[in-house]
């Protein structure tokens, strides 16, 4: 009796063992593939910051662009607004001698 409880603890002990096994393999092979995903999701996010950074990049240099536009625009305000003074100052002077040359008439 003694061996046949040995027989059965020995075959309980290696089913134990292969069960442990097993699911430490499943584990294992979980993770691999959890591993894997997670390397498919960093390279996907690599290549989107990629183009996010590409995008970015190109939305600079336009406002580059749209800065040096403006600057020209100020520059092109800045006279209009004195010739527009000038054309006011020749108005006031014609009125002026409008008035005079009327004046002068009678």
């Amino acid at each position: 009796m003694a061996e046949k409880a040995k027989a059965t603890s020995a075959n309980l002990l290696l089913d134990v063992t292969s069960k442990f096994a097993e699911e430490i393999s499943n584990q294992i092979a979980a993770a691999g593939a959890d591993y894997k995903n997670i390397a498919e999701s960093n390279l996907l996010m690599k290549e989107t910051y990629s183009e996010l950074s590409s995008t970015t990049q190109k939305m600079i240099g336009a406002m580059v662009g749209v800065q040096d536009k403006y600057k020209e625009i100020e520059k092109l305000v800045s006279t209009i607004d004195e010739l527009e003074s000038k054309v006011l100052d020749v108005e006031l002077i014609a009125k002026e001698l409008e008035d005079y040359t009327k004046g002068v008439g009678n």
